[in-house]
């Protein structure tokens, strides 16, 4: 993978812990279960955005700020 991505052939957007934890107050730990549930019921017809991971927060069964 790190090869096609250096040669253009592929791309890679990253989420981290500290991107879900800006929309709510979790351990590191809650904030792996959520990214978590992310990629377990990413559709990639949808993509990832703010909305996906506020709902994916809200579904582990934790608020919002």
């Amino acid at each position: 993978m790190e090869a096609e991505l250096q040669r253009g052939d592929a791309i890679a957007l990253v989420w981290n812990i500290h991107d879900v934890q800006t929309r709510a107050d979790l351990t590191d730990a809650q904030a792996r279960t959520v990214l978590a549930n992310v990629e377990r019921d990413h559709d990639p017809e949808i993509g990832l955005n703010w909305t996906r991971v506020d709902e994916a927060i809200r579904a582990c069964g934790f608020e919002l700020f």
